[in-house]
């Protein structure tokens, strides 16, 4: 099973995964996914690409949500 905040070994109490949960909190859109950023070049958020990358942003969020129970 993948465990991404517990594989970094900071303890579940450390400042910096709290202030990462509450980012995720605060950012998650309300129809339950997460914005997708690009760093290499603009994307349209509704082509197949913008989609996917929509997709696993949100995937990775809900698996530091689940590991953090």
């Amino acid at each position: 099973a993948c465990r991404p905040l517990r594989s970094t070994g900071l303890p579940a109490d450390d400042p910096r995964l709290k202030k990462a949960l509450g980012w995720l909190v605060k950012h998650q859109h309300e129809t339950g996914t997460w914005p997708a950023l690009y760093g290499n070049k603009a994307r349209d958020p509704d082509s197949d690409v913008g989609k996917f990358m929509r997709d696993a942003s949100t995937a990775f969020a809900a698996l530091a949500l689940i590991d953090a129970d």
